[in-house]
């Protein structure tokens, strides 16, 4: 029951009342009969009833306020984490993809060393094995990338069409 619903019940109330019927034992000896009125009630004490029901409305609405305080900053903390993610992510990329970029010079330079005569096979297999870590992190932050990109299509409600 709302608070102001409940401060109205402390106003004075009117109710009327009719009633019309017949009596008697049978149809031929029935008489009418009639009754009217009305009642006045008029609150005076009613124990705290009401002022406990005012106040029970008043807290579950602060109640319902804190929720929707609540949902709305946990909303927002699940954003800015969304956003921050993405970024973060998308700074791993570039730094994946630069990373490759480099793995891929030395492995060119490796076997241009050793093909000159410079170099072992050995320098040559860990320029390989260097570049493909360098793929290895470029797929793995390429992943991470794509999942901050989900989490923020879910913070802000669009997934479906995301996915679409």
């Amino acid at each position: 029951m709302s608070s102001s619903a409940s401060k109205l019940e402390r106003l004075p109330t009117v109710k009327g009342f009719a009633d019309y019927g017949s009596i008697g034992t049978g149809v031929d000896s029935a008489v009418p009969t009639r009754s009217v009125g009305f009642s006045v009630n008029v609150p005076i004490f009613d124990g705290g009833r009401r002022q406990s029901r005012i106040l029970e409305s008043d807290s579950k609405h602060r109640q319902e306020q804190i929720r929707t305080h609540d949902l709305r900053d946990q909303i927002e903390t699940q954003l800015q984490l969304a956003l921050d993610s993405l970024r973060s992510a998308e700074q791993e990329v570039n730094v994946a993809q630069e990373g490759l970029s480099l793995s891929e010079r030395e492995m060119d330079q490796a076997r241009h060393r050793y093909t000159s005569g410079v170099a072992t096979s050995v320098e040559v297999a860990d320029a390989q094995a260097r570049l493909s870590q360098a793929r290895d992190n470029r797929v793995a932050a390429l992943y991470r990338h794509n999942l901050a990109r989900l989490n923020l299509a879910d913070a802000t409600g669009t997934i479906q069409s995301f996915i679409r």
